[in-house]
């Protein structure tokens, strides 16, 4: 069954680890000569969708952000986030129902997030300097609500000056002259007040510096929690379920089946005749299994890497608290597989069914 196997994501501030998980809402906060404090928050409202999880760390403490992950048509349109801050002595401060809001990072004044319209069409330089609202997330529980008249980047905060970077401008336009283009982008390294956010940011009245692109990388990255893997003694604390109509699992189990309905003629090849997803490819089969939240999409097809059978692959429509699990690309990543050989060998089948 595909499923990404996620783990958990630390932090350490003032003496403390704060170690955070990214599949359940738990958190470890551990202290040099005190025994470990497990905090949880199970009943924080992330949405119907399963969310995708952004641990930031602050001088404060940890922030964690959750977004609907994204999903493709058929399986619902959902907006919207929420938020927690955990303290190095393991309070935990909720952000329920947050604006639709994309993450730019933390600072000593919290965490910054884009809302609305934060995105820009980069062939109107227009677009790059409509004014663009945040919110930046107090560990207190206030919000500040602030106007930026540029396109946010990364907020980050090494303990000197707090930093936000954003576009300068919109990008240049480079054509390779047979139709094709890319982009070059400009950023200024804005340094930002250390006491308290005005209400408008104006670019023009901070200090600023010139990025180049290949900067960016790099900024954003280096002060990310590293990753570390799941174990069988890791504190466990599963999310509430989740009150999702019937309709809307309907929904979700027609995407998933939807998307593999035509993989036997998936491609339109020069004479209009249709191809399967990938060579050696044939008479697949979309079946479905259990029940909500337990309800599974099989996809099995014949394939050359195992002629005497026939492979499958196995989507969970739903995670274990009920939300939907969008399936986005899962047919290109199948393909993928297929193509490159990334395969299990063919003695695993069982029954003459081949799991990959």
């Amino acid at each position: 069954m595909m499923q990404e196997s996620l783990g958990w994501q630390e932090v350490v501030v003032g003496g403390s680890v704060i170690r955070v998980s990214l599949f359940e809402p738990v958190a470890v906060v551990r202290r040099k000569g005190e025994p470990d404090r497990v905090v949880t928050w199970p009943d924080l409202p992330v949405g119907v969708r399963s969310p995708t999880v952004r641990i930031e760390a602050a001088l404060s403490g940890a922030w964690v952000h959750y977004t609907p992950m994204e999903a493709d048509e058929g399986q619902g349109v959902e907006k919207g986030s929420a938020a927690i801050h955990i303290s190095p002595g393991g309070a935990v401060v909720r952000f329920p129902d947050l604006a639709n809001a994309s993450l730019v990072g933390a600072t000593r004044h919290g965490l910054w997030l884009s809302t609305g319209h934060w995105g820009a069409d980069a062939d109107n330089p227009t677009d790059w300097l409509i004014d663009r609202e945040l919110l930046v997330l107090n560990e207190d529980g206030g919000i500040h609500q602030m106007t930026l008249d540029r396109v946010p980047a990364v907020a980050s905060d090494d303990g000197g000056t707090p930093r936000l970077v954003v576009y300068a401008s919109a990008p240049d336009a480079l054509h390779d002259g047979d139709g094709g283009v890319w982009y070059t982008y400009r950023y200024l390294h804005v340094d930002l007040p250390r006491n308290d956010l005005p209400a408008t940011l104006r670019v023009a009245d901070y200090p600023t510096t010139t990025l180049n692109e290949e900067e960016i990388p790099e900024m954003m990255d280096e002060d990310g929690p590293r990753t570390y893997p799941s174990t069988p003694d890791d504190a466990r604390a599963p999310w509430d379920m989740v009150a999702l109509l019937a309709e809307q699992r309907q929904a979700a189990i027609d995407a998933v089946c939807g998307e593999f309905t035509n993989v036997d003629s998936y491609w339109e090849a020069p004479g209009g005749y249709m191809k399967p997803l990938t060579d050696g490819m044939s008479d697949a089969r979309v079946m479905v299994a259990d029940d909500w939240p337990d309800t599974r999409v099989e996809v099995s097809f014949k394939h050359p890497h195992y002629p005497n059978g026939r492979l499958r692959r196995t989507f969970r429509v739903f995670d274990d608290a009920g939300r939907i699990t969008p399936t986005q690309f899962a047919t290109i990543s199948l393909m993928e597989d297929l193509d490159t050989g990334a395969l299990p060998p063919a003695r695993n089948a069982r029954d003459g069914i081949l799991e990959i």
